[in-house]
């Protein structure tokens, strides 16, 4: 029986929605479609906000694009950091995370500390796939874990820098090595007396370039270098070397002169060396060369002796090149015999590079660039000192001016650096002085003057161009 309040259907005794109820009803709907509403709102605007990052022009870029813009910010040579591409890129978003993840060319470059942790080496070097690889590697950690991590991708050096101990560096001896990206080698290695026996380096077919700067003896394909940089050797282990490159086009080699006499006179011939950076010493490398396509010398010197001049004019009179440039950047102590060497020198030579220490000798060097029929050639200057008097500046106008007479078309470039702690006084040139470089200028020369001080730890700098 039903309940005196429960209203029924007559017809087919279903129970009846109350007006109430239904009232109850439709307020509740109405009260969720005003909470969907705002749901919907909320959910348009931050649509809205996802829509302006995701369009962000430099995420709408083709994943090729960004990856050839990601290359640009990698600093080369640098320690892995989170604070620096690569690693800083795959932190931005998960684009970016996957196009820098995708790029091998961004992870071939980079800095190995002896403290940098194998198991981030090793995830560097996964992401490097098959391309080249540069990278420094410095450590006096005895430990080899890093190096062999580096051992197993050789195939990939391409630009490598070492600085480790040789008992490390001689495990390449051990191994059928191969090396078929390799074309620039620096071998940093110290510690003879702990591996005094030979390193070799073969399997490089690409290896152009060398720079050998240590005691230590290393083994490498000579004979294919067009490129050797040789320090910390003795003149006799230079001149075994460089009897083994025929083809160096490029050489700077400083022997040390202890124990360094060669008891039987040798002559080494390099007919494809350009460019040669050496020093004078006791027994200076080139008395023991032929340079026949030198184009470039550069040379400095240790003490100051007569026969340096007598070396240097043989060396020039049995190469028989064509030089064109000459750099004296310390030849401070030789400037007593400066016109000496010049006059040893061809006619060829047209730029010239030279240093002075002192006022004094500044006046030996402009006294002598004063006479044209010196290197008559001469269209490009680059005089450096470190002091120079109201005087020197009127020596150097005089021999600006005799070389103008003679060809006007000259570069002068002149830069001088003021010891105040020792003289008290920076020196500048006159008023006076200053009209007459404009009048050399005005007769087609370019000239270039720069006086630099320090002042309480500050640099100044007094800076004309014409």
């Amino acid at each position: 029986m039903l309940s005196p309040t429960t209203h029924s259907c007559p017809r087919c005794g279903y129970e009846l929605v109350q007006p109430r109820q239904q009232s109850d009803r439709s307020a509740r709907l109405s009260e969720l479609d005003s909470l969907i509403a705002t749901l919907q709102a909320e959910r348009d605007a931050l649509q809205a906000e996802s829509d302006a990052i995701v369009h962000y022009p430099v995420l709408s870029l083709p994943p090729e694009i960004t990856g050839d813009i990601f290359n640009h910010c990698v600093v080369p040579l640098s320690i892995p950091s989170s604070a620096l591409a690569p690693l800083l890129l795959t932190r931005i978003c998960r684009a970016w995370r996957q196009i820098a993840l995708a790029s091998p060319r961004l992870w071939q470059s980079l800095e190995i500390p002896g403290s940098l942790p194998v198991t981030v080496l090793d995830t560097w070097l996964s992401r490097t796939g098959d391309v080249p690889l540069d990278f420094l590697f410095h450590t006096l950690d005895h430990s080899d874990t890093l190096f062999e991590s580096m051992l197993r991708r050789s195939h990939q050096w391409r630009d490598v820098h070492f600085a480790i101990l040789p008992m490390i560096f001689h495990r390449i001896n051990n191994r059928d090595i191969l090396l078929p990206n390799l074309r620039e080698i620096h071998l940093d290695v110290c510690g003879l007396d702990m591996y005094p026996k030979t390193i070799r380096i073969r399997n490089a077919p690409l290896l152009r370039e060398a720079l050998v700067t240590t005691q230590a003896n290393f083994e490498l394909p000579w004979r294919q270098l067009t490129s050797l940089t040789l320090a910390y050797k003795s003149l006799v282990e230079c001149l075994g070397i460089l009897a083994c490159c025929p083809l160096l086009r490029h050489l700077d080699a400083r022997p040390y002169t202890l124990g360094s006499a060669v008891t039987q006179p040798t002559l080494v011939t390099l007919a494809h060396l350009e460019s040669c950076t050496s020093s004078f010493s006791e027994h200076s490398l080139l008395e023991y060369l032929a340079l026949p396509r030198l184009e470039q010398l550069t040379f400095d010197c240790i003490g100051d002796r007569p026969e340096y001049v007598a070396t240097l004019v043989a060396f020039m009179e049995r190469s028989r090149c064509r030089l064109r440039e000459l750099h004296m950047p310390s030849a401070g102590l030789m400037l007593d015999h400066f016109r000496e060497i010049l006059l040893g020198l061809p006619d060829s030579v047209e730029h010239l590079s030279v240093s002075w220490w002192h006022a004094e000798r500044a006046d030996v060097v402009f006294a002598t660039l004063g006479e044209v029929e010196i290197l008559p050639r001469i269209n490009r200057l680059i005089l450096k000192g470190d002091e120079l008097s109201r005087d020197g500046y009127q020596s150097l106008i005089d021999a600006l001016r005799a070389r103008a007479q003679a060809t006007a078309q000259i570069s002068v470039s002149v830069s001088v650096h003021e010891d105040v702690y020792s003289r008290g006084i920076t020196v500048l040139p006159d008023p006076a002085q200053i009209d007459q470089f404009r009048e050399l200028v005005e007769g087609g020369m370019e000239i270039r003057l720069e006086v630099s001080t320090t002042v309480d730890s500050s640099p100044v700098v007094f800076d004309w161009t014409w």
